[in-house]
């Protein structure tokens, strides 16, 4: 699942909404109208409107099909305006984990996944993992480059099969995971045995370390509470430095986690 422009999305939702709205509107109208009173005015309205009829069932049905489906899209896409503060937000937390590393920020990132115990296009068959298995899916990354991923992490109630360090960190009694100085996959040199040192710390195959190839050399999640101290999802660091900052990343997370708790109850 990409993370998306809630904005744009918004904006599609609603007009489509609208339309289906004029459209029970303008049929409920032609429904109550009379063809054959109408056809002593005009010929071709009263055959118009004969028309309307036959078709407006149908189309009041799709219609309110389609608002059901708008407004269910709207919550799931959450509110624009709270997305773009949790955006603000991950990237005040990347600059301060990563204050004085080099690189571009797209080398250091921070993503936020919501836990889901449904997910449609949830489907692993290497892994056993189905739309009701239980996903961790991104909603929010920090930056304004690399923000579409379809990357998922199956996170089960059998938490020994929990995925990545997503999952992990979500199966996890204190709720963080970590796994630093991971070899690099990219580098010409690196053998099938760096592949599966690479996916046995992190938690996924060892076809999915080859697959992807990802160029990340450490990770550390943090469980994600919402207000009312429940687990919400999970807040993942990733970066292509290889020794990664734990004490400060435990640090920001405590400057900056509760009041993301309190944010993520609309997403």
């Amino acid at each position: 699942m990409p993370v998306l422009q809630p904005s744009r999305i918004h904006t599609v939702l609603r007009v489509t909404r609208g339309v289906a709205n004029g459209a029970i509107l303008v049929f409920s109208a032609i429904l109550a109208a009379d063809p054959e009173k109408l056809a002593t005015t005009s010929e071709l309205l009263g055959s118009a409107t004969q028309r309307g009829h036959d078709w407006a069932w149908v189309v009041i049905f799709l219609s309110l099909a389609g608002i059901w489906a708008c407004n269910w899209g709207l919550r799931v896409s959450g509110d624009p305006v709270l997305l773009s503060v949790v955006d603000e937000l991950l990237n005040r937390f990347r600059d301060g984990v990563f204050l004085d590393v080099e690189g571009d920020h797209a080398h250091h990132r921070v993503t936020l996944f919501k836990h889901r115990k449904f997910f449609l296009r949830g489907i692993d068959l290497e892994t056993r993992g189905g739309p009701w298995s239980g996903w961790l899916v991104p909603v929010a990354r920090s930056g304004h480059t690399a923000q579409r991923t379809h990357v998922r992490f199956l996170a089960p109630d059998d938490t020994d099969r929990a995925q990545g360090i997503a999952g992990r960190a979500w199966a996890a009694l204190n709720g963080t995971a970590v796994a630093d100085s991971l070899p690099d996959i990219r580098d010409e040199s690196a053998t099938h045995d760096d592949h599966v040192e690479y996916a046995r710390r992190t938690h996924v195959s060892v076809n999915w370390v080859k697959r992807r190839k990802p160029a990340t050399r450490s990770l550390m999640g943090f469980t994600i509470e919402n207000a009312r101290g429940e687990p919400w999802g999970v807040l993942v660091i990733d970066s292509r430095d290889p020794e990664l900052k734990r004490s400060r990343a435990t640090g920001e997370f405590r400057n900056h986690g509760k009041v993301l708790g309190r944010l993520v109850e609309g997403i």
